[in-house]
């Protein structure tokens, strides 16, 4: 065999040999390190795997989402407040209704306002409607968060002619509205007159004040001094205008900030 053809030969040889040496030690390597335990197929995944998908698909579903959509929907609605009254509530002598007090004072706190008032309705008057507690059912429609109560005027006549009665009225309607809404912010706001200030008209002032410890509703006063004064009357000698409703609309939200 010619030298060139033998080293040639050699050189190959030692190539294999260097091979098969390689791969002898791949195979020692690949048995001695670990290796996770086989799935069979339709087997579920280890649990960290399992854990780890478990929190993706709970933080990134629909219905997460939507919930959190929900929570923070409700965070910002305002608290719906019923203003249960007479005339003077229903805004008769506002220029416009947004002039209203009770629209002014729920603008000014942030609440949604759902308006109850109807003239010549009062704790123990009616006229062509209900007097306030035959309308507690139509407050409880609006499912408030907060209920205000303001009147009396209409009840001076019906006191003269029945004060037991119109105390017990009285007493009964924040009874109900609490007893029905127990978790509920009631505020009870006494009666107002641009007149004399007599003592039917503080006789009826003190019944609500009292029925509204009694129910731990907030009582605000407008009494004290009067709210009103003859200036703010209008043509019909009744109901007051926008000055008026101002004034009655200040007085409540000083009470309640």
């Amino acid at each position: 065999m010619p030298r060139e053809r033998f080293y040639q030969k050699k050189v190959w040889q030692n190539i294999g040999v260097a091979v098969l040496a390689l791969l002898t030690l791949g195979a020692i390597v690949y048995a001695f390190v670990p290796k996770p335990p086989p799935v069979a197929p339709g087997s579920a995944p280890a649990p960290s795997v399992r854990a780890n998908q478990n929190a993706q698909q709970v933080s990134g579903t629909p219905k997460a989402a939507a919930a959190a959509t929900v929570a923070a929907k409700e965070e910002k609605e305002p608290p719906v407040a019923v203003f249960l009254g007479d005339s003077y509530t229903e805004g008769i002598g506002a220029s416009v209704p947004e002039r209203r007090w009770s629209t002014l004072v729920a603008g000014e706190l942030g609440w949604e306002e759902a308006n109850r008032g109807v003239s010549g309705t009062g704790y123990h008057t009616s006229a062509g409607d209900a007097e306030y507690q035959g309308r507690v059912g139509q407050v409880l429609d609006d499912e408030p968060q907060i209920v205000v109560v303001s009147g009396g005027q209409n009840d001076f006549g019906t006191f003269a002619v029945d004060p037991g009665g119109t105390v017990q009225a009285i007493a009964g309607l924040y009874e109900a509205l609490r007893e029905e809404l127990p978790q509920a912010e009631i505020v009870a706001v006494g009666p107002s007159t641009p007149g004399s200030v007599d003592q039917t008209v503080l006789a009826i002032d003190a019944a609500v004040r009292e029925a509204a410890a009694a129910a731990d509703a907030t009582y605000v006063s407008l009494l004290e001094p009067d709210v009103l004064n003859p200036d703010m009357v209008i043509a019909d000698q009744i109901h007051v205008d926008d000055r008026g409703h101002r004034a009655i609309a200040d007085r409540v939200i000083a009470a309640l900030e």
